[in-house]
């Protein structure tokens, strides 16, 4: 009685077994069967396609035309602060070289007067031109390109408009 069942449990772990095998070795086909589609696949669409491309282009371009206006109007800014720096402290040196030298009103103070004792280096401005800065007289303000700091001050977008900037 002992040796059928036996060579029963026998026959069940040798099905057993072979079916465990056949079940692994359709997984394996199965398996190597996905990835070569998988490969195929991958192979097909390997660029980028046109529409995408063109998506990219558009939404750099929607961030420029946000971007350029608003670093141009930065760029302005700064130069206009630049300006308006150097003005104030030519009138700073005028005014100091008049009080020390005792100059009337009517002195025209040049730019050899204020530098190098009164400034300790001669403004360049934005555009890097010494040329642009006159000091002119001493009751007159002084001008960057023939515009005081009045100017600047009235109508800046104007002024520098007008100025190139």
């Amino acid at each position: 009685m002992r040796r059928p069942y036996a060579e029963n449990m026998r026959v069940d772990a040798a099905n057993l077994l072979v079916g465990r095998r056949r079940q692994a070795r359709d997984e394996l086909l199965d398996l190597v069967a996905r990835k070569g589609r998988m490969r195929r696949r991958t192979q097909k669409n390997e660029g980028f396609t046109l529409v995408e491309i063109m998506i990219v282009v558009l939404i750099i371009g929607i961030l420029l035309s946000i971007a350029v206006p608003v670093w141009n109007s930065r760029r302005r800014e700064a130069r206009w602060s630049v300006i308006v720096a150097d003005l104030k402290a030519i009138e700073a040196a005028k005014s100091r070289f008049v009080m020390d030298k005792n100059k009337d009103s009517s002195y025209v103070v040049t730019q050899a007067d204020l530098y190098p004792e009164f400034l300790s280096k001669w403004p360049r401005g934005p555009l890097n031109d010494p040329s642009d800065y006159i000091p002119n007289d001493a009751t007159s303000r002084a001008t960057y390109r023939g515009k005081s700091l009045d100017d600047l001050y009235d109508n800046k977008e104007a002024t520098l408009f007008a100025l190139g900037l």
